[in-house]
């Protein structure tokens, strides 16, 4: 792997690690200002919505421009986020702000990967991506979780701040966030300068939706791109849900503080980095949809999870079904990539694959927040989540083998 390719790493590690940190100062945002619990996983659905909205139009962006500069103007807009923040605009804004620059930051993240790493090497660079998405979402989680904490927001400095100028105890856990994005953006400096993938052409507004729209198709028709595609959409809704389940989940079940919860969901993601390692070392990209039946299994620990009764088994309980995860998701997601390069552009393929894995995401934790006010009770949502993960496998599985064997059948008819 070129040096290039993991400053991109170290960039993208420093951006999403303070995107984590930064909705779980939202978190405490909501609950310094006394608000109602279902307002919580609508704070994760604004940030992702613009993911939703702007799916059309990110990718085209992302291959219009290099995708070094595309990333930078992404960084810049999330230091925009944090200083509304500081300035007391209204929270819903700014994350919707950090949403939209988080979307387009992604299609060119993920672009670049496939502009400067060779096929044979996507399983692998896929892995290096993946363990730092989830080591950040680790950091992040932790980060949050001391920036929220009340030795931090009561500490010399913070006290400092808020003397001397207009701050709450949140504004400077924000203050912190807009440093880190603004490490990142001087660092994209080191990340390789490639052309733009695509020329400008002038499309009317219907010509984009269409040729979007056309992507779509085209993706979910392929049998592989439809199946990895499945599989990804599913889970990545699943795991933003599942994130915010758990974090109520344990401070509810096992009585644990905000503070002390984020460490559950940390060992999630623990076991999703060594599930990547394991793929990046065992399995190739033609293996990938070999595994589905690891999903059926997540599903049923994760209903499990209910019946633990310390932080420790619930740890262990976590730390198994991040591996399970990222064992097989990590190939899956280079199969998906693989397959959108084939058949799209780099940034049309990550745009179409943002947008279901969003939508999947604004879905279900709004389908939470709408439990949540239902006085639904965490326990027997956190046992409903573990079947729906698995019935849904089922279907993938079936869908899967009903693809392969109709193709083995026409390979056949063929001969």
């Amino acid at each position: 792997m070129s040096s290039g390719f993991f400053y991109l790493l170290l960039t993208q590690f420093i951006t999403s690690t303070a995107d984590n940190a930064l909705l779980l100062v939202g978190i405490a945002m909501l609950m310094e200002q006394s608000s109602e619990p279902w307002w919580i996983p609508i704070l994760k659905a604004i940030f992702t919505l613009s993911f939703i909205v702007f799916a059309p139009f990110v990718g085209i962006w992302s291959d219009l421009r290099p995708k070094r500069l595309v990333m930078q103007w992404a960084s810049l807009l999330k230091i925009i986020s944090c200083l509304g923040l500081l300035l007391s605009a209204p929270l819903t804004s700014c994350l919707a702000l950090a949403g939209f620059a988080a979307a387009l930051y992604s299609p060119a993240k993920y672009g670049l990967v496939t502009e400067i790493v060779p096929v044979n090497e996507l399983v692998k660079a896929n892995a290096w991506l993946e363990v730092s998405t989830i080591l950040a979402s680790v950091f992040g989680i932790i980060l949050g979780g001391i920036l929220v904490n009340s030795n931090v927001q009561n500490s010399t400095l913070a006290l400092w701040f808020k003397e001397n100028l207009p701050f709450s105890s949140t504004h400077i856990s924000v203050l912190a966030l807009l440093t880190a994005y603004l490490l990142a953006i001087t660092l994209t400096l080191k990340i390789p300068h490639t052309k733009a993938a695509l020329e400008f052409k002038q499309n009317s507004l219907l010509l984009t939706l269409t040729t979007f729209a056309n992507s779509c198709m085209k993706l979910w028709r392929d049998p592989e791109g439809r199946v990895s595609l499945s599989v990804t959409t599913l889970f990545w809704g699943c795991g933003a849900t599942l994130q915010l389940l758990i974090l109520a989940w344990s401070q509810e079940h096992l009585q644990l503080t905000l503070s002390q919860a984020t460490y559950i969901q940390a060992s999630g993601a623990l076991g999703m980095i060594l599930g990547a390692f394991l793929a990046s070392k065992l399995i190739k990209i033609e293996q990938a949809r070999k595994l589905l039946r690891l999903g059926l299994l997540m599903g049923i620990l994760i209903a499990a999870l209910d019946f633990s009764t310390s932080m420790i088994s619930t740890i262990c309980l976590m730390v198994a079904v991040g591996v399970l995860t990222g064992l097989f998701l990590v190939p899956m997601n280079a199969l998906l990539q693989h397959r959108g390069k084939v058949i799209l552009s780099t940034g049309e393929s990550i745009a179409v694959q943002n947008f279901c894995e969003n939508t999947s995401i604004v879905i279900l934790t709004s389908l939470y927040s709408a439990f949540i006010g239902l006085n639904v009770t965490n326990s027997t949502l956190l046992i409903l989540f573990g079947i729906f993960i698995t019935v849904l496998m089922g279907l993938i599985i079936k869908l899967n083998t009903a693809t392969t064997n109709f193709h083995t059948n026409a390979s056949q008819r063929e001969r």
